[in-house]
């Protein structure tokens, strides 16, 4: 595996989109290859994904692009996974929020009202950290 670094074969990149990518692509190919050894290709291949890419809540829109372009460059699309179905950004926050409702819902057998409005409750608190 070849060491990752800030510069390229004609000098230093100007471009940390790229240096994301190249080690997104690395964790694709890890991730493929345990699937392929835990489930089989047959299997999970049939599965419909959904990718959630979390970023920290306080990034701009401009680094969340970046982001993006990142996982995107990195061949995390339906080209090289066709059963790739959509592609989510949120928060760390907002995915761990969505995640422990999600699990304990269920458990608890919450109405759909009580989990929005939980959910809604996290999302506000994490707006007011961020504007502190």
């Amino acid at each position: 595996m070849k060491e990752l670094s800030l510069y390229d074969n004609r000098g230093p990149s100007n471009q940390p989109v790229n240096i994301v990518a190249e080690f997104l692509a690395y964790i694709k190919a890890y991730l493929i290859k345990n699937l392929d050894i835990q489930y089989g290709k047959g299997l999970w291949k049939t599965l419909r994904i959904t990718l959630v890419v979390t970023v920290p809540a306080v990034w701009s829109n401009s680094l969340k692009n970046s982001t993006l372009q990142a996982v995107n460059k990195a061949s995390f699309n339906d080209t090289e996974l066709p059963q790739l179905k959509r592609t989510i950004l949120t928060t760390k926050s907002e995915a761990a929020a969505i995640y422990t409702f999600n699990h304990f819902a269920e458990a608890f057998k919450m109405s759909s009202l009580l989990w929005a409005m939980a959910l809604l409750s996290v999302i506000w608190v994490e707006a007011q950290w961020i504007c502190m």
